[in-house]
């Protein structure tokens, strides 16, 4: 049987391995890199970038940045972009190895009446793979009072469900599947055990480049196990040096703030980069549909209440140091993340039971090592590596002997043993430890792409509480081991017209859960011992048939490991399931995206049908005043998303709107009896929802050489059931809700001084989310922001 310590030995020669080379000079290829900015040190996208005297060249991407090879050495590269002067460098002798330049183009003397600049950006360019992948540039909302989850909630298929405020649990579905079946990276790194405090719904809109939301099937150098989709959100990372700094405050006494910022000593020398955020809200907004109760405790009609014990507060600083751009890596970096949140619990998952001094706490500390490298030892051949090691504490406490109502009034319960949430008084603290490894190995030769990828991780929990000495749970250490291998081949034809990629993937899980419970008065333990290995496999193809107009299609059949929330729970409202089961599903998706650019018109329009059979499918169920993730046995989810949109100059419109039918196919439950719930619909998820998003550009606003937007944000959630379609006559639902946002926003002195004014639930509406928990009215923002780039 495996130890803990034996755990610990493997994980760390499995770093040692990894991290070991990265030290090392890996390869002598003649290759410069580089950065074309303006004279104001603005980068430049799409300028051309050649050698002297060959036809030899590249672009630069929508950062400015730029990376061109060579044979042998140079003397010359040539610069040119539409409205600037032709630049000719000089190329540094310092080669072989890679070169770094950096290049200030000065505007052309020649004056023009208007030009069109014809480029694609890093968002459109993967929406042309052969994945179906919604690609969202955040740059226009870097204003706005926004974080990562209001930014998602605007894509095709996506459906974020909240419990509440600020720091609320939050539900995130894909096309149907939602939870963990739907896997989140940071710049490709999986987040899998980040801790609460550094969630989507923490991350400030401002600290991200763009967001990759991936449906059904996920790209291999991902290293995933998602069921149904991966979420990548990029970081955002310059070569320039550059400071960007925001606070914002609003109702309910909300205050949020972050800090970006990256400089570099000389051209060669140590790059630091430096993130963080603070929040924190009293979440104190009003209530409606409570029950009211007479001294005797009969339901006496309803009330309404302002939530009294809703505060949250959380904050990350990460900040590494290292090379970029240097022969021996093109990134070196070594770094250090800490989180933490304070969040008090107002209920449980209903709104039945309410408390006062109910809260939880994290804390997070996580070292990190990452490396890349392009055209290593031969050219085409790329590396990139991660490792990192996650120690979370985690505290839930309830040791209050009080009984609270919504009006924030008490009494003391007779027995001083029971808590507020639960029948036993708890200061339940848990230890979470994870080790993760990624590895992504690349080779591209003309039209043929081979990728490799190797994801693994090493979870460990472990528990105390001194108000229950006897059943703790995790006072043995719980593992959960995961290794994910994966391959891939892509080859395009007919001059980039055709692509077709296939792929396959190995799943391996190993889980160890000792579950601790009362048997005759006396404290027992029960291990659970899950090993688990199965392959996947599947592909991706595209065809652009005519100039503008592209179909895709993909399918795929995976497999989805649980984790340890999952099977362990939280510790206050979810309780523990040791015999979780992997889920699996085969993913069918069928799509068409037509693009078209005339007089200053850009719009398209994307369709896509989707198509998932899943078994042992994941599912959060209430259990009483908890919840509990159990497996079932089978459902059936098909749906169709589509998406319109529009810009001219200065006006944007979007239009989306998704249908999904998620169907119960488990004839029989556990016992052999019929299912009742049988063709019914899940409940407790929309399956009617969309997003409309009007936008206006006022460029030298009043004359004050600055530029003021607005954009109007509307969301449609149709009427669904809260509880199986099946059960009753009477069938609890969640209305029909229509949301407006509101955001405007000012920016001067090319874009260093920002002021913006948001306003959610614009129209004070009635919203509700999961498990019909009322969500805040109306609310309203102010961001002040500052960012200058060197």
């Amino acid at each position: 049987m495996k130890t803990y310590a034996h755990y610990k030995v493997q994980c760390f020669f499995l770093f040692l391995l990894i991290t070991a080379p990265l030290f090392q000079a890996l390869g002598q290829n003649l290759s410069i890199k580089g950065l074309v900015t303006d004279m104001s040190g603005k980068p430049v996208p799409f300028a051309s970038v050649v050698l002297e005297g060959t036809q030899k060249g590249t672009l630069t991407d929508d950062e400015g940045n730029f990376t061109l090879s060579m044979e042998q050495q140079q003397d010359k590269i040539y610069v040119q972009s539409m409205g600037y002067e032709t630049t000719a460098v000089e190329i540094p002798n310092a080669l072989p190895g890679s070169g770094v330049i950096r290049i200030a183009l000065k505007a052309s003397e020649y004056k023009m009446d208007e030009v069109v600049v014809a480029g694609k950006s890093k968002s459109f360019l993967l929406k042309e793979k052969a994945f179906n992948v919604a690609a969202l540039d955040v740059n226009k909302l870097q204003n706005a009072s926004l974080d990562v989850g209001n930014i998602l909630g605007r894509v095709t298929g996506v459906n974020i469900r909240e419990q509440g405020g600020l720091g609320s649990g939050f539900v995130f579905s894909l096309n149907g599947l939602s939870g963990k079946q739907v896997k989140f990276f940071m710049d490709g790194v999986p987040m899998d055990n980040y801790g609460s405090s550094f969630s989507i719904n923490n991350i400030p809109v401002n600290l991200i480049e763009r967001v990759e939301v991936y449906k059904g099937v996920v790209p291999v150098w991902l290293g995933s196990d998602a069921l149904g989709g991966a979420v990548n959100i990029i970081t955002r990372e310059r070569a320039s040096n550059y400071l960007d700094a925001s606070y914002s405050f609003g109702s309910f006494n909300t205050h949020k703030a972050a800090f970006n910022s990256a400089w570099q000593i000389g051209e060669k020398g140590l790059s630091v980069q430096t993130a963080a955020f603070f929040n924190y809200s009293d979440n104190n907004y009003r209530v409606d549909d409570l029950e009211k109760h007479d001294a005797l405790g009969n339901v006496t009609g309803t009330m309404s209440a302002e939530r009294f014990h809703d505060s949250y507060r959380s904050a990350m600083l990460h900040t590494k140091i290292g090379f970029q751009n240097r022969s021996f890596a093109d990134k070196l970096f070594v770094g250090v993340t800490a989180s933490g949140n304070h969040n008090n619990v107002q209920h449980g998952m209903s709104l039945e039971r309410v408390f006062g001094q109910v809260h939880t706490r994290d804390r997070i500390i996580m070292p990190m090592l990452e490396y890349k490298k392009e055209d290593l030892f031969i050219e085409g051949f790329s590396l990139t590596a991660y490792a990192s090691y996650i120690n979370g504490q985690y505290d839930v406490v309830d040791t209050s002997s009080r009984e609270y109502k919504w009006d924030g009034s008490y009494s003391i319960r007779n027995n001083p043993s029971i808590g507020e949430s639960d029948w036993q008084k708890s200061l339940f603290t848990f230890n979470d430890e994870t080790v993760l490894s990624v590895s992504n190995a690349r080779y591209e030769k003309g039209s043929d792409e081979l990728a490799f990828n190797h994801t693994y991780s090493l979870f460990i929990r472990q528990g105390s509480d001194p108000f229950d000495p006897d059943i703790v749970p995790f006072s043995d250490p719980n593992h959960l081991e995961k290794n994910i291998f994966g391959f891939s081949y892509t080859k395009t034809f007919l001059d980039d017209k055709l692509s077709a990629t296939i792929f396959s993937k190995y799943f391996s899980f190993y889980g160890k859960t000792i579950q601790e419970e009362l048997y005759n008065e006396n404290p027992t333990a029960t291990v659970h011992v899950t090993e688990f290995k199965k392959p996947g496999y599947g592909f991706a193809g595209t065809w652009k048939i005519l100039k503008g107009l592209q179909v895709k299609t993909s399918y795929e059949n995976t497999y989805r490991l649980p984790d340890g929330r999952e099977i362990f729970g939280n510790g206050l409202n979810i309780i523990s399931n040791p015999l979780l089961m992997p889920e699996h599903s085969t993913n069918y998706n069928l799509g068409a995206f037509f693009h078209k650019l005339k007089n200053k018109n850009n719009f398209s329009v994307e369709a896509n049908y989707f198509y998932r059979n899943a078994s042992n499918l994941i599912r959060l169920a209430a259990a009483g005043a908890k919840g509990e993730y159990v497996n079932l046995s089978r459902a059936n989810i098909q749906g169709i998303e589509t998406e319109f949109k529009y810009k001219r100059e200065v006006f944007t419109f979007t239009l989306n709107a998704t249908y999904q039918n998620l169907v119960n196919k488990t004839k029989f439950d556990e016992n052999g009896t019929p299912n009742h719930t049988y063709l019914d619909r899940l409940p407790n998820i929309p399956y009617l929802f969309g997003n409309a998003v009007l936008g206006y550009t006022f460029y030298d606003f009043f004359n004050t050489k600055g530029t003021f937007q607005m954009h109007l944000h509307t969301r449609y959630v149709h009427k669904f059931y809260l509880q199986w379609p099946g059960h009753g006559d009477v069938k609890p639902s969640i209305p029909t809700q229509i949301i407006q946002n509101l955001e405007c926003d000012y920016s001067t002195k090319e874009g260093r001084y920002n002021i913006s004014l948001g306003v959610t639930n614009l129209l004070d509406s009635k919203a509700y989310d999961n498990f019909r928990i009322q969500k805040p009215g109306r609310a309203f923002y102010v961001k002040l922001r500052y960012f200058l780039n060197k």
